[in-house]
């Protein structure tokens, strides 16, 4: 290997011809891979940077139809809830069997409803339909509670509450005929219905 490299520098030393001939070469070589290399380099950061800028923009309106879709499936309960408290007489919500066909009704109607339950001014929960053991239990300490002090309809956080299982709650208020009375009627979703919607983004 040395020896044809010593030779290959003496040819190139003494004959004039061949020296020229490679010279030629080198540069044609030059000249024509170096834009190459400069097209193929300023190509590849062009695509990277399209296709980033489509995955984002992708992304970005996947999640906007995952937003607005969720805040559908929301208002459409809240709808409803809202739609039960000023249709029905307050007597209908103190009979347990009425209040458990009105639960049916509306979870066969409804996906993702859990259990509804009615909770009075003090915070205790006074009609629970559903499959836990929840009549009775006392919310009055709970940030919702207070919150629906002051408003008519509210979306909870998703949290574990007595069932120990992940959930959020939507709750909208029924004034009483009563003095300063009011009843709230909360109905419970469970995670896996969220997990349904961000199950559609394609990431």
């Amino acid at each position: 290997m040395f020896v044809l490299i010593k030779n290959f520098i003496a040819k190139l030393t003494s004959d004039r011809y061949f020296y020229l001939k490679c010279r030629l070469i080198l540069l044609n070589t030059f000249f024509s891979v170096i834009p190459l290399i400069i097209v193929i380099t300023i190509t590849y950061f062009l695509i990277h940077k399209i296709v980033h800028e489509e995955f984002k923009n992708n992304l970005k309106w996947q999640m906007e139809e995952t937003r607005h879709s969720l805040e559908f499936f929301i208002s459409e309960r809240i709808s409803a809830l809202k739609f039960l408290a000023v249709s029905y007489p307050e007597e209908y919500f103190l009979d347990e069997r009425n209040f458990s066909q009105l639960f049916y009704n509306l979870k066969n109607e409804f996906e993702g409803i859990v259990d509804m339950g009615v909770i009075d001014e003090e915070g205790i929960q006074i009609l629970y339909a559903g499959p836990y053991k929840l009549k009775g239990k006392d919310y009055s300490q709970t940030e919702w509670f207070k919150t629906m002090l002051l408003k008519t309809d509210y979306v909870t956080d998703v949290f574990l509450g007595y069932r120990k299982f992940p959930h959020f709650s939507i709750i909208v208020k029924k004034e009483s005929s009563h003095h300063n009375k009011f009843w709230l009627i909360r109905v419970s979703i469970n995670i896996d219905i969220l997990q349904k919607f961000v199950s559609n983004l394609e990431i």
